[in-house]
């Protein structure tokens, strides 16, 4: 009985993986899809400031870095950021970001820009 059901059924539960693996890959009215995620950065805190998650920021190009500024104090900067964002901030004037996570040891923040 064993190896007959396994050999009865193998097609349909083939058939009912692929089926699946298509609704998997199906796009719906819910599905997020990578391109419209805000992309993460690394950043690091320039002085001795206050920041917590969820703070919002200004971003602004200055040479080769991305710096991070609240108010009229800049509170940190983009190391080594991407040819492309770098382009994309400064074509923009500016754009916002937002504290995603604080790293209180190594006192670097991860950043995200919209």
């Amino acid at each position: 009985m064993g190896s007959d059901f396994q050999q009865k059924t193998k097609k349909t539960i083939v058939k009912y993986l692929d089926a699946k693996r298509v609704d998997l890959a199906t796009v719906d009215l819910l599905t997020v899809l990578p391109t419209d995620l805000p992309r993460s950065f690394l950043a690091s805190l320039e002085a001795r400031c206050d920041v917590s998650g969820g703070m919002k920021m200004m971003a602004e190009v200055q040479g080769n870095t991305i710096r991070l500024r609240q108010g009229n104090s800049y509170v940190a900067r983009l190391d080594n950021p991407p040819a492309d964002l770098i382009a994309w901030v400064a074509s923009a004037g500016g754009t916002g970001a937002t504290i995603v996570h604080v790293h209180a040891l190594s006192k670097k923040l991860e950043v995200s820009l919209w």
